[in-house]
């Protein structure tokens, strides 16, 4: 693999999510492959960050805001004469660095349109990562705003999407077939040696629930109102919670308040090892989702899943067959796609082993060597 090429990495989101995982890597793999490499993050902190600056330098990863305020003299010269304008940080150093190819990971579709247009208008090649596409997320946009979108896409090398649900859902929303088009796949831990068996069912059974605690994307809310039921209270089955984010305080005073005794919050767990030594299958009550990654990782744990049709999801389980699939992401569609499952509890492990099965079929063994030679190739044919 060459490593003459520069390649120019921003993210549009402002906060650390399962969509910075591919980008993460993938710069981090081309570093040590001797290859030339730049990001742009905006401001915001995480752990994360901090390590890829001192492994790459912090001439090379920049985490600061886009715009940088004029200084206070010139915004009072600007008053009288407009001569100045704010410094737009990304602009200046995609203009100095001259990378080879520009990719732009957002966390969501919509939003930041102006950095392909930005990037189209001034030569720079590059191409668009998307992560999400929500039903819930209809651009509010005028016709112009439509067609430059529209334009930045076009002009894009390429579109990545996480599933193709989500494709189909962006070609619907902005009312044009997108002709370059693929489907890329997010990276999970993957250690073949490490993978726990089958947990025990004679103590009962347990249920993982794994992600940021955002009730407007996770859904922990609807699975809250299904549980707080007295059939669901009464079963042998514990709902394990992992995962930290904004909506902790609410899910934990909803659980309180309906004084439900099988929800288990366990915060942020890094090896999944540990999550499903102790869980029998996976539950996403999502309201919407790219491509899950903990969903991904339960397949690579041969558990089966409950899942709401949104996203890749169905992409991934057949219902009653992999798993199962509520088709709307409400109390009573989940309820009713979590009855079916716990009819079929002892069919669970079986289940697992097929889904899993077929995620191998779909995902690359190796996700983000994939992405890599996908970039590579896609400027080795310019």
């Amino acid at each position: 693999m060459p490593d003459s090429k520069r390649f120019f990495f921003i993210t549009t989101n402002y906060c650390w999510g399962a969509s910075e995982f591919l980008w993460y890597d993938a710069i981090k793999q081309l570093y040590a492959n001797k290859t030339v490499v730049f990001a742009y993050i905006p401001k915001f902190h995480h752990s994360a960050i901090e390590s890829l600056q001192k492994e790459i330098g912090q001439q090379r990863v920049f985490n600061s805001s886009r715009y940088q305020l004029l200084r206070f003299y010139k915004r009072w010269i600007n008053k009288l004469y407009p001569l100045f304008i704010e410094k737009d940080t990304l602009k200046e150093m995609l203009t100095k660095f001259k990378p080879d190819l520009v990719i732009v990971s957002k966390g969501n579709a919509f939003g930041d349109e102006e950095i392909p247009i930005f990037l189209k208008q001034n030569g720079f090649k590059y191409i668009i990562v998307n992560h999400l596409v929500s039903e819930s997320s209809w651009p509010l946009i005028t016709e112009l705003s439509r067609l430059e979108l529209i334009e930045g896409v076009q002009f894009s090398l390429k579109n990545y999407f996480v599933s193709n649900t989500n494709k189909m859902l962006f070609e619907k929303m902005i009312g044009a077939e997108i002709s370059n088009a693929e489907v890329v796949f997010n990276p999970i831990e993957n250690k073949p040696n490490l993978m726990p068996d089958y947990p025990d069912i004679h103590n009962g059974f347990s249920a993982a629930i794994v992600g940021r605690l955002e009730c407007f994307h996770k859904g922990i809310d609807i699975l809250i109102d299904v549980v707080k039921e007295s059939k669901w209270q009464t079963r042998d089955i514990t709902f394990n919670i992992y995962g930290n984010g904004p909506h902790r305080i609410i899910i934990e005073n909803l659980i309180t308040k309906h004084n439900i005794q099988n929800i288990k919050l366990h915060g942020y767990v890094t090896d999944k090892t540990q999550i499903w030594q102790r869980n029998h299958i996976l539950i996403l009550p999502s309201r919407m989702e790219g491509q899950s990654i903990s969903l991904s990782e339960a397949l690579n744990f041969k558990r089966t899943v409950v899942g709401t049709n949104v996203g890749g999801i169905s992409e991934y389980i057949d219902d009653n067959i992999t798993g199962f699939i509520s088709q709307f992401a409400n109390k009573f569609e989940l309820d009713e796609a979590m009855e079916r499952a716990w009819n079929r509890r002892t069919e669970w492990a079986e289940m697992g082993i097929k889904a899993n099965e077929k995620w191998k079929e779909k995902a690359p063994a190796y996700p983000i060597e994939n992405f890599i030679q996908r970039i590579f190739n896609l400027i080795t044919t310019l």
